[in-house]
């Protein structure tokens, strides 16, 4: 047998015994973190989330207990985890492990890293959801400071946190500070996609939404107007942006009494 032969044999042998040692399920009792993590890993890799879970849990439960969060490993299971946890529709779960894995970033001085930006807009988002409004917004104004500083605020990232900030503002009831944001998100988008954009349109059709919800009609019904004749004839059968666009119209005519219109 040539060389090449006995290569191809060793490397057909390194893949067997990866797949095997992924696939063994360690005892929960171990504390060996890498294992459980390998196995969590081919777990999820396979949609099994369920015997994926208890595994990922104690990988990151023996990490925390180095009480180094400058840890990689911590970081990139906690960030793991919380996935996880939000795929699972476990979201309080998951506050713990995101701000781990934040912790990590900071500590670390890598505040720059693009993982970090994205993991506080995941953060952000997940507190949202769970109805904390104010820790969203604070979450989002501060990944607003790091693409500031990173990529400036003429960009579609910065443009999307503006218009996060509005929504949750928006949820939390307070809707004069959700349309300054709104306003900031459209003037950016605006400048980057040019104001007859499907992301324009769809900006703008968020702002008449709050405008109902202030009771603020004529600005809304103004709006909407300009909007719906911005789209072409020939999408406007098909298009759901139109169509979530044509709602808002009826949600301003049920405003104002006009019943017969919002029909």
């Amino acid at each position: 047998m040539n060389l090449r032969g006995f290569f191809i044999i060793f490397y057909c042998i390194g893949i067997i015994l990866i797949v095997a040692c992924s696939s063994q399920v360690p005892n929960l009792q171990s504390n060996s973190w890498k294992r459980h993590f390998v196995y969590a890993k081919a777990q999820l890799d396979s949609n099994n989330v369920k015997e994926a879970l208890p595994h990922l849990e104690k990988s990151y439960a023996i990490l925390r207990k180095s009480n180094n969060p400058a840890n990689k490993n911590l970081g990139e299971v906690a960030e793991l985890l919380a996935t996880t946890y939000v795929e699972n529709k476990e979201r309080k779960k998951a506050i713990d492990c995101y701000s781990t894995a934040l912790e990590y970033y900071e500590i670390s001085n890598k505040i720059g890293d693009p993982r970090y930006s994205r993991l506080l807009y995941l953060h952000g988002l997940n507190y949202r959801y769970i109805g904390d409004y104010e820790k969203a917004i604070d979450t989002y104004k501060k990944r607003l400071k790091v693409i500031e500083s990173t990529d400036g605020k003429e960009t579609d990232d910065y443009a999307t946190t503006l218009n996060a900030i509005s929504i949750a503002y928006r949820r939390f009831g307070k809707y004069s500070e959700a349309v300054v944001y709104n306003k900031q998100s459209i003037n950016i988008i605006k400048s980057i996609y040019g104001e007859n954009s499907t992301e324009h349109l769809k900006k703008l059709n968020s702002l008449s939404k709050i405008y109902w919800s202030l009771g603020k009609y004529n600005e809304g019904f103004a709006m909407q107007e300009d909007l719906l004749s911005r789209y072409p004839k020939q999408v406007r059968d098909t298009s759901y942006n139109y169509a979530s666009a044509i709602f808002t119209m009826s949600l301003l005519y049920n405003g104002t009494n006009q019943y017969q219109n919002e029909i």
